[in-house]
């Protein structure tokens, strides 16, 4: 049956009608209607569902004919094609958007050289950016025995267990168990088994534990190491949402419904726009940068470049790297004008 979203019903979010991701999902079954989702920023477990959907480029060619061009005086004269393309991924604008981008734009002017340079220098390593995955930390193999002994040594009671410091262990533990290869192959038996260990920590806590809520979900919207349950992964990201009000679950409902589930949940603008909009109101970068980025599109909201601009800047200065890459494209079509 499909995902019927409860937040409809009790009335926190009311999205008005309109076009146009971190755990895991595929690139593959989830490409949203632009031309590809971008790999990298804000991506959950790695990449995919938490992908930004909007970072993807669209691309203009333009053919021009060239005059003939006169050699000898019995040589053929020849018309030359010469073709250019300009990679951006803004969005067509109005002659009235463009008067906004430039008014809106103009606290950030005096600054764009610092500002591109502070950026470049953030890229070769003198700032640390924000983890391209979600969780933002997933222990290695190596430290899986002394998050094991951590965790027997100070959660060794029910009701140590059920701490936050203890949940937080064990919820890095399982990230560990999920998210490492334990083998050469993918279906491997022992990432298998592990991958399953990992789900269980995830589950076993997620009646409280929003992070373990959000993971689980996920995993179950995905069928990473098992099968797909897209009914049941939803209702956990929901439930992290409507209990817990967590930004990473917002972001990634949101995504689910900007880019739709394949034969299962079908794509739904307006809502997506309120997911990404309540998590930038949480600060969640990635939330920022999709809800600019559909606010500058109008994709489930009318199109609004006042609050999308000082929306992208924030989210690029967090070190969001797509948010960058549009503000940069930004500075080259206004800058000079």
């Amino acid at each position: 049956m499909p995902f019927q979203d409860s937040r409809t019903l009790s009335g926190s979010i009311q999205p008005h009608p309109h076009v146009p991701v971190t755990l895991l999902m595929s690139i593959a079954r989830h490409l949203p209607r632009a031309t590809a989702v971008a790999m990298g920023i804000g991506a959950s477990f790695g990449c995919s569902l938490s992908s930004d959907p909007a970072s993807c480029e669209t691309t203009t060619t333009t053919t021009t004919s060239l005059p003939p061009t006169t050699a000898a005086p019995d040589a053929s004269c020849e018309t030359t094609t010469t073709t250019t393309t300009t990679t951006t991924s803004l969005p067509p604008t109005t002659a009235a958007q463009d008067d906004q981008y430039q008014k809106s734009l103009r606290p950030y002017l005096p600054n764009e050289a610092a500002l591109r340079k502070q950026w470049e220098q953030d890229e070769e390593g003198f700032r640390n950016l924000p983890a391209r995955a979600w969780p933002p930390r997933q222990p290695d193999i190596e430290e899986i025995p002394g998050l094991e002994q951590q965790f027997q040594h100070q959660c060794h009671t029910a009701s140590l267990q059920a701490t936050t410091l203890c949940q937080d262990l064990k919820f890095l533990l399982a990230t560990a168990f999920v998210f490492n290869n334990f083998s050469d192959t993918e279906d491997g038996k022992e990432n298998i088994t592990n991958r399953q260990k990992g789900f269980d920590m995830y589950l076993s806590q997620s009646n409280t534990h929003p992070d373990s809520m959000c993971a689980a979900g996920i995993i179950l919207v995905e069928g990473l190491g098992r099968k797909v349950n897209e009914e049941k992964g939803l209702e956990l990201l929901n439930q992290a949402y409507t209990q817990h009000q967590h930004a990473q679950s917002m972001y990634e409902l949101g995504t689910a419904y900007y880019t739709g589930l394949e034969e299962y949940l079908e794509e739904d603008e307006p809502l997506a726009y309120a997911f990404f909009n309540e998590a930038s109101a949480l600060n969640h970068y990635g939330g920022m940068y999709m809800a600019a980025d559909c606010l500058m599109e109008g994709v489930g909201t009318n199109v609004d470049v006042k609050r999308a601009v000082p929306m992208l800047f924030e989210a690029a200065d967090s070190g969001h790297r797509f948010a960058r890459q549009k503000c940069r494209e930004l500075f080259s079509k206004y800058g000079e004008q």
